[in-house]
């Protein structure tokens, strides 16, 4: 079975070209990493700024130039900290091409592969209810979704729920 690896942006926009602003991970063992990220300048002139993703998120562009950790940094820090195992995303394209994004802005190279969350299931997983684990698993941690360490989290405790059958009540 595949270790229980999650990874997750949130980003400018929806809207391409975006870049990422956060990206947080969560291994098998809970350990997370977390990091706002700084946008480059060429970012900033050249991609969009979506005011819906601003308020979704609850972080604006000011927010991220001044606590964002460099893009270098995050890449290299991130690197190090998946160390080489695969990671899963259910944002698909859009996880992928953000991770794309940072890496090659950053002129580093990705040490890790990003997968889909459906490959760490059987055919079965199409016909879950993940959302609604998703929504589930939410409210159990008291958490919001859209900020990445909280949606990592989440995604976590649905596929736990979803390994093991556990269909859990609302609280």
């Amino acid at each position: 079975m595949k270790k229980l690896n999650i990874i997750d942006f949130e980003a400018s926009s929806l809207v391409s070209p975006s870049f990422p602003t956060q990206v947080a991970v969560i291994k098998e063992d809970g350990s997370t990493f977390d990091r706002f990220i700084k946008p480059s300048s060429y970012w900033q002139r050249k991609y969009n700024w979506s005011l819906d993703s601003q308020k979704i998120h609850g972080m604006s562009l000011s927010f991220l130039i001044d606590v964002g950790v460099d893009i270098n940094v995050v890449a290299d820090e991130l690197n190090s900290f998946v160390d080489g195992e695969e990671v899963f995303c259910d944002g698909g394209m859009y996880d992928i091409n953000w991770a794309n994004e940072l890496f090659e802005s950053a002129k580093v190279k990705q040490t890790f592969r990003i997968g889909a969350l459906s490959e760490l299931f059987d055919a079965s997983y199409l016909s879950a209810p993940m959302w609604e684990l998703k929504l589930r698993a939410a409210e159990n941690l008291g958490l919001k979704e859209h900020d990445a360490l909280n949606d990592v989290k989440i995604i976590q405790t649905a596929v736990k729920y979803r390994r093991s059958n556990m269909y859990p009540r609302k609280n």
